[in-house]
């Protein structure tokens, strides 16, 4: 909100700097400002910077207005130094003052004019458009630039974090295994006891009774321990191959 503030600030200032030009100096009239370096000369710019575009005032108007918004936009979610935000909010300002002369009279006011030089005639919109769009990129640049400073002189800062999100992520394949691998083992409890009671049949005991309430140790026959080693093998068979399946 500070930034925005500051735009306001500085569409106030154009538009009074513009109100005392118009209202004190007649268009094209000449007044000195600084001998040698700046006079003040009346005229009203119909077009953009070095009159492009002259006369087409509301092309310029829509103009001036998207990149208003886009502006505003930046202003309030750029993210990066206080610095840099100043100085897109003092773009902001400078085409704010602008859009207002273009939109309610059809041109823009322009006063100041070097000596020295051959250049156009220009206002403070215009100082804080250039101003803040030099200064911007300047920022921008050393911000980089210091940044990359940073991560070259401390990379383990950097590594942790990479380190620390590979072993995360380590971490979560093997607890996904592990719910898989679970999830797969209740599935055939479930369904492999069943199949164990009804395919292993009912083995009689022979056993042979020598006192009264005390039964002689079980004896299986021959043919009977075979054939349970068999069905072992085939139930065995069938949980590798439901292994494999799954897989």
């Amino acid at each position: 909100m500070l930034y925005l503030i500051f735009s306001a600030l500085i569409v106030l200032i154009d538009q009074a700097v513009k109100y005392v030009i118009t209202s004190r100096l007649a268009e094209g009239g000449v007044h000195a400002l600084i001998p040698g370096i700046v006079h003040l000369t009346h005229i009203q710019n119909t077009g953009a910077a070095f009159s492009m575009l002259s006369n087409m005032r509301w092309v310029l108007v829509a103009v001036s207005a998207v990149c208003s918004v886009l502006l505003i936009i930046l202003v309030l979610r750029f993210k990066k130094p206080w610095i840099c935000r100043l100085c897109l909010a003092a773009i902001l300002g400078g085409a704010v003052g602008n859009l207002i002369d273009r939109f309610l009279f059809g041109s823009v006011t322009d006063m100041f004019e070097v000596e020295f030089m051959k250049f156009a005639v220009f206002n403070v919109a215009d100082i804080c458009i250039t101003g803040g769009a030099v200064l911007f990129c300047l920022c921008y640049l050393v911000y980089g630039i210091v940044q990359a400073a940073k991560k070259r002189s401390h990379p383990e800062e950097a590594a942790p974090s990479r380190e620390h999100h590979r072993e995360h992520s380590e971490h979560r394949e093997e607890r996904h295994e592990h719910h898989e691998h679970r999830e797969h083992h209740e599935h055939r409890e479930e369904h492999h006891p069943r199949r164990r009671e009804s395919a292993v049949p009912d083995f009689k005991e022979n056993t042979v009774d020598l006192s009264p309430g005390v039964p002689e140790e079980a004896h299986f026959s021959e043919e009977q321990i075979l054939q349970e080693y068999d069905i072992q093998r085939m139930l065995e068979q069938a949980d590798l191959d439901d292994d494999l399946n799954n897989r």
